[in-house]
């Protein structure tokens, strides 16, 4: 046996690749028949001419207002469950109204309505110009984590004078648009945070491998398998379990190793 306590250049290499399996429940989006709008007077000075949210923003001309609902569903964004997003609606130009109410209704559970708990969203207004005639709407609203995933009909709805939220809304003068947005989910992101290697010095033995386990995504790692190989030889595989928050560590005991030094060097 080599004299103990000599150091040998490199010691090991540890690749570790990682698995993970997540499922959702998930529901095809029937084709619905969703309610329709009306307004009686078709106001083409007062209407939507912009509306903002995730990577969707879709402006439209008073020469494009034919009346409501518009059918822009084949413009979408990706909204991830969970997480806050923006809307901005712009009313205009040539005219606006401080009882002009703004709404955003998405038809979560894919049941051809907008009608459930948690579907409508009032979009206030925050400002407007006087040189374009136009009024500014702005919210913040999260997606809920009980959304279907998958497309999902959303619907802008602009009304003037009518201060209760209601997608199928007949009145004097207002717009509707629907657009479609594709609801995601998060997934677990683990990676290695740390490779943790023996200490010197380096004897010949049996030395405990092991690694820092790291979560970097919004939803919590709570299983994986971890591969782990020594000088290209795999090992047995690691399954963990437990919670894993957000940028969050935690050390992880692969196995053990017998360590020789290598016949003839390099030590």
């Amino acid at each position: 046996m080599k004299t103990d306590f000599r150091q040998f250049y490199k010691i090991f290499g540890i690749l570790l690749v990682f698995f993970f399996a997540l499922g959702f429940a998930t529901k095809t989006n029937a084709q619905c028949s969703y309610c329709s709008t009306s307004f009686t007077t078709e106001n083409v000075d007062e209407h939507i001419s912009k509306v903002v949210i995730g990577d969707l923003s879709n402006s439209t001309t008073a020469s494009q207002w034919k009346g409501s609902p518009q059918d822009y569903t084949s413009k979408s964004t990706n909204l991830q469950a969970g997480v806050q997003y923006t809307v901005k609606m712009e009313i205009g130009p040539n005219d606006y109204s401080s009882y002009d109410y703004c709404y955003l209704f998405f038809d979560f559970n894919h049941d051809c309505d907008f009608s459930d708990a948690g579907e409508a969203f009032s979009i206030t207004y925050q400002s407007h110009d006087d040189d374009l005639n136009v009024g500014y709407h702005q919210a913040n609203i999260t997606i809920p984590m009980n959304a279907l995933p998958g497309a999902t009909r959303m619907r802008f709805v602009m009304v003037y004078n009518v201060s209760t939220a209601n997608p199928c809304v007949s009145a004097t003068w207002g717009e509707t648009e629907d657009y479609t947005a594709n609801i995601i989910f998060p997934s677990p992101d683990a990676g290695v945070a740390e490779v943790i290697t023996p200490a010197e010095p380096y004897n010949e033995g049996t030395w405990p491998v092991s690694m820092k386990l790291g979560s970097y995504d919004v939803t919590s790692v709570e299983s994986c398998t971890i591969h782990w190989s020594v000088n290209n030889v795999e090992q047995t595989p690691y399954y963990w379990t437990g919670e894993l928050k957000t940028d969050q560590t935690t050390t992880v005991p692969l196995g053990n190793y017998d360590f020789l030094f290598p016949e003839g060097g390099p030590f």
